[in-house]
């Protein structure tokens, strides 16, 4: 089985008009939020064996954030197709992995990231996987029950969890090292209920295995939105 990682690039910094828009820098959320999401890797043991960056700045600055916090030691690589050439390119940049990395995360934009999550997910972006927002610096977790990446196809995957900035530093406030906080009353049941999910690794809302579907559409889009 192998682990596909795919995190957007944090909020980047609009004040300067004149950048092309392959030189726009983080902002300063941008900059915080890179690195706790390379936290959040390492806390639950997911550092990924091989990175893969849009060369566009606010991606390349994002990867390397997360990858110095997370743990990942390995160098980066850049790969021109993931700037806005869309799906084709990221399956194939995937295909050529070697199959001795077992976890990859790839680092880019929208709406590429979210169309590969649902064509991995669900062979092509329908209306239902159409709904996934992945807001700047969310992450996903998706795993293919493939050995080899070459053979990697549209629907081989099955969505994990999805996590974003907010709902991290709402549980773990700045150190993402200690224990998750309670779930509060002041959270709504929908809202507790999606926690739960989000951080239950173990259990996926898609059943079935490699090219399934999900079946609880309730569940499904609590990680979609």
């Amino acid at each position: 089985m192998k682990t596909i990682l795919i995190l957007r690039h944090g909020k980047s910094d609009w004040q300067d008009t004149s950048r092309a828009d392959f030189d726009r820098p983080l902002a300063p959320r941008g900059r915080k939020d890179a690195p706790l999401m390379g936290k959040v890797l390492a806390r639950f043991n997911q550092t990924p064996g091989l990175i893969i960056s849009s060369p566009a700045r606010r991606a390349a600055e994002t990867a390397t954030l997360a990858a110095a916090a997370g743990g990942y030691k390995s160098e980066i690589q850049f790969e021109p197709g993931f700037y806005f050439e869309g799906v084709p390119a990221a399956l194939k940049t995937l295909r050529r992995i070697p199959d001795s990395v077992e976890r990859v995360l790839l680092v880019g934009h929208n709406p590429t990231l979210t169309d590969a999550v649902a064509t991995l997910c669900w062979h092509q972006p329908t209306p239902k996987a159409e709904d996934l927002r992945l807001p700047t610096a969310g992450l996903v977790c998706l795993e293919a029950h493939i050995t080899a990446w070459q053979t990697l196809s549209p629907g081989d995957a099955v969505l994990r969890w999805f996590i974003i900035p907010r709902l991290i530093r709402i549980l773990y406030g700045r150190d993402v090292s200690r224990p998750c906080a309670p779930l509060n009353k002041k959270f709504t049941p929908k809202f507790q209920l999606f926690i739960k999910v989000c951080f239950s690794l173990g259990a996926s809302p898609c059943r079935g295995g490699s090219r399934a579907a999900p079946t609880d559409t309730r569940t499904s889009r609590l990680f979609l939105h």
